[in-house]
């Protein structure tokens, strides 16, 4: 695991414990002590949280932060199941939010040295295609949207 994906899966564990309340909110959630738990939200301490811990605080706050770091670590996205004919703007615009960071980290990755070798632009090549295909396909379903007459935003209870 590189540095970078490592600080990724720290910071969705400290967006985790502050989802569920906090430490002492987390502590009645899993078996584990303050300072453990504290160690897990701290992005500067390297450990990691054991899966039961994961799992169990993400069904908790009913947000799958820490999978969804692990998946985007891989190139992927997490999704929630859309219905037919249901247009999601959200998850596409999220896919292109994703995208996008994902070509900066590369980028600056890539420049951090002062140099682009021929293996940094292949690299910032394919991140771009992608963030194209992301982008067409907001502009797909936000068409879809408009031809809809429109979409309604609705939050989970409990999520500003």
């Amino acid at each position: 695991m590189s540095p970078d994906e490592h600080m990724m899966i720290k910071h969705a564990q400290n967006e985790l414990v502050r989802l569920c309340g906090g430490i002492d909110d987390c502590k009645v959630i899993v078996p584990y002590g303050r300072s453990t738990i504290g160690r897990w939200a701290d992005v500067g301490n390297p450990t990691l949280m054991p899966w039961p811990a994961v799992i169990a605080l993400q069904k908790k706050c009913r947000v799958p932060v820490v999978t969804a770091a692990l998946a985007a670590i891989d190139g992927r996205m997490l999704s929630d199941p859309v219905t037919e004919g249901e247009t999601c703007v959200m998850t596409a615009m999220a896919e292109v939010l994703v995208v996008s960071g994902q070509l900066g980290g590369v980028f600056g990755a890539a420049v951090a040295d002062g140099k682009l070798t021929p293996n940094e632009l292949t690299d910032l090549s394919r991140v771009m295609e992608r963030l194209e295909r992301a982008l067409v396909k907001g502009k797909r379903s936000a068409a879809a949207g408009r031809a809809e007459g429109g979409l309604k935003v609705v939050m989970r209870e409990g999520q500003a």
